[in-house]
């Protein structure tokens, strides 16, 4: 009885042996894998400047050598001037239209000055003067879209003719003109009344620079700018 009872005792001990040896190698199938999503975030950027015309390097933390963001000018007649606003988009800048504003101001005095050289210039069969004769050297890619009045301001925005995109380098755009030329017919007179000592309205030449990027607006400009919002 009692051998029976011992191999009874040894059985439960293989069977509770084989339990723990079964429960030990039981496991999930499972697996595991995730998804990971990273933002960049997209920039554009543009710098507008022109020639050094008057020495003063205004800017030079921007590093660029002969250019500037402001210059004075001493008008005479007969003379041209350098003035070359040249809108460049910064290196890894997404695509994007461009513009530039540009404003000019005394525009009565200046309409009477074009008005009294245009006189002269039909009694000579020469054609009359216009502002691409003062404005020279604009760049065919700048087309002029509009031009509006703004008290004796004249107001004109071109918009370069193509979308830009810098790639891993800064991308220089052409000037929208290069020079100011005083035509012949002006006399000391009529510039005098374009600058007087200490006023604060004398003739400027403004130029402001915009973009906006071209995703999102189908290749449509008009949609771009309505949409801008410096």
């Amino acid at each position: 009885m009692k051998k029976a009872k011992k191999i009874v005792a040894l059985l439960l001990c293989a069977v509770l042996l084989v339990g723990a040896s079964i429960a030990g190698t039981v496991a999930y199938l499972t697996s595991q894998d995730q998804v990971v999503n990273t933002f960049t975030v997209g920039n554009v950027q543009i710098y507008l400047d022109e020639i050094d015309y008057d020495n003063s390097e205004t800017d030079p933390e921007e590093g660029i050598t002969g250019r500037d963001k402001a210059n004075e000018y001493h008008l005479l007649p007969g003379h041209e001037y350098d003035k070359d606003p040249m809108v460049t988009v910064k290196a890894n800048s997404e695509e994007c239209f461009v513009r530039m504003i540009m404003t000019i101001n005394k525009q009565d005095e200046l309409d009477k000055i074009f008005d009294e050289i245009n006189v002269i210039r039909a009694e000579k069969n020469l054609p009359a003067l216009t502002i691409a004769d003062v404005l020279t050297g604009t760049h065919a890619n700048w087309v002029l879209f509009s031009e509006k009045e703004d008290g004796n301001s004249r107001v004109y925005e071109f918009r370069y003719n193509q979308t830009v995109t810098a790639g891993t380098d800064d991308k220089a755009l052409e000037p929208l003109f290069t020079k100011v030329v005083m035509p012949d017919e002006i006399t000391n007179d009529q510039l005098a009344t374009l600058y007087v000592e200490g006023a604060n309205d004398n003739l400027k030449i403004d130029v402001v620079a915009h973009a906006i990027q071209a995703d999102g607006f189908g290749g449509d400009a008009d949609a771009a700018w309505a949409a801008f919002n410096p």
